[in-house]
């Protein structure tokens, strides 16, 4: 008997120590280890505002990640600024997943959208007729229009609104799809194009300046998007499924701030955060965009969407043949994001 009387204590004992190792371990996995993640973008945009939103808030810093914004010269670098290791994630166009899947580039995946909505407006040149009459998109037919290369998100996504208004680009509306995005303005000041597309700043310039006129928005016409996202590698997305989380995380908090912000508090955080030369013109932006409902209300892509987005492409005959779903897109970042992240303002919590 007193050779059994130490063995209940000594299981006890055992049983304990291997429960209090299991939840050890399971607790160090949900502690957030500190990490870096290197965004490549190709322009700064106020479009881009919710990554910044997220960096100026502190939502980057509450997921333990230190997020570094390096802004190449254009899209045609963004590629190549992954592979020197100048960044682990994309912000870019939709587009670039599709294009990298059909080029047998780089196989990028989309983990997140910041907007669904396009941004570009189409812009009119001022004349006393334009003022006189509501722009109708059959106004377009034996027009001449100043877009981007055959290939960009724009031109596509034009292309799609005149097939929808029954209008045939080449036959029966002029593009002029040659002319660099540096020199586009000017060659419309000089009297190339009835029309131009420009995005902002520049649409609203264009009429501060006379030059022209915003007649109609694409993101309107085309509906809802997911046309900016987060692109990351596959490789990268398979090796860092944590940062990624918590990356989503962060960007989908700055989405719903954002949402219950209007453009005067928004203009506040960014005066607190940087040095504006034109806070009124800020403003306006960030109205317009408010009303356009441009800025993604969850990050989720849906099948839907991403589908619709790329029927634009297959129409435009910039594609050889469909990318599935499955292979351009990753959502369960975005969807857990979505079931696990509540924002209430602070206004209301008051």
């Amino acid at each position: 008997m007193k050779q059994r009387s130490w063995l209940l204590p000594v299981l006890l004992i055992l049983g304990f120590s291997l429960a209090f190792s299991f939840y050890l371990k399971k607790w160090e996995g949900q502690i957030k280890k500190p990490a870096t993640v290197k965004i490549v973008q190709d322009k700064h945009s106020l479009l881009y505002l919710p990554q910044y939103v997220a960096l100026w808030n502190g939502f980057f810093k509450e997921e333990k990640l230190n997020v570094e914004i390096t802004t190449v010269a254009s899209e045609n670098v963004l590629l190549h600024a992954l592979k020197s290791g100048r960044g682990d994630i994309l912000l870019t166009g939709l587009e670039q997943a599709i294009y990298a899947r059909t080029d047998h580039q780089e196989k990028l995946v989309a983990f997140g959208a910041l907007t669904k909505r396009e941004q570009t407006f189409l812009v009119a040149r001022k004349q006393e007729k334009t003022q006189e009459k509501t722009f109708a998109w059959t106004d377009l037919k034996d027009q001449t229009v100043i877009t981007g290369p055959p290939g960009s998100r724009e031109t596509v996504i034009f292309k799609g609104v005149l097939a929808k208004y029954g209008l045939t680009p080449t036959r029966q509306v002029t593009l002029f799809t040659n002319i660099p995005a540096s020199l586009q303005i000017g060659a419309f000041k000089a009297g190339t194009g009835d029309y131009i597309l420009l995005a902002e700043p520049e649409a609203t310039d264009a009429e501060k300046t006379g030059l022209g006129k915003i007649v109609a928005s694409l993101g309107e016409e085309s509906g809802d998007l997911p046309v900016l996202a987060y692109l990351a590698p596959e490789g990268y997305l398979k090796a860092h499924p944590d940062v990624l989380q918590r990356f989503i995380n962060a960007i989908y908090k700055a989405l719903l701030w954002l949402r219950h912000q209007d453009a005067a508090e928004i203009c506040q955080l960014i005066e607190q955060h940087s040095q504006p030369k034109d806070k009124d013109a800020i403003k306006m932006e960030i109205e317009k965009y408010k009303k356009l409902n441009v800025w993604a209300e969850s990050p989720v892509i849906t099948r839907d969407k991403y589908e619709q987005f790329l029927g634009l492409f297959l129409d435009a005959k910039e594609i050889p043949g469909p990318v599935p779903y499955a292979q351009a897109v990753e959502n369960s970042f975005a969807e857990k994001a979505v079931q696990n992240i509540t924002y209430k303002p602070e206004k209301e919590l008051k």
